[in-house]
């Protein structure tokens, strides 16, 4: 596998679980979790991977 399409689905599955999380939010929204804080924390640190990830696509 080269090397851009192991980036692109590395992008892919960062888009896929920042979805996932997004969901989950919306379904616990109405109730009091801590999880809530976790699944937002969980989207920060993919997205700032995602970047990451976009990042060294575009420079290849």
């Amino acid at each position: 596998m080269g090397k851009n399409k192991k980036l692109k689905k590395s992008i892919e599955s960062f888009e896929k679980r920042i979805k996932e999380h997004e969901e989950k939010i919306e379904e616990y929204e109405t109730k009091d979790s801590p999880l809530i804080d976790y699944w937002e924390k969980e989207i920060k640190s993919f997205k700032r991977k995602k970047e990451e990830q976009e990042e060294k696509l575009e420079k290849e």
